[in-house]
């Protein structure tokens, strides 16, 4: 079964990754700050969509 929950699990496990990845071979925190923001950003819309669907 997969949830909301194993849905951002994956999204937040590959994005981190990436984004230390990034910070650890260009060393740009600027691009890791803003990559990491947005991100979040996205997970934040996914939290707030199913949340709507739920009331609906």
């Amino acid at each position: 079964m997969n949830t909301i929950i194993h849905g951002i699990t994956e999204k937040i496990t590959k994005d981190i990754k990436n984004n230390i990845d990034l910070i650890l071979n260009s060393r740009d925190i600027s691009k890791f700050i803003q990559d990491t923001s947005k991100s979040l950003d996205e997970i934040g819309v996914k939290i707030v969509k199913e949340a709507f669907k739920k009331l609906i």
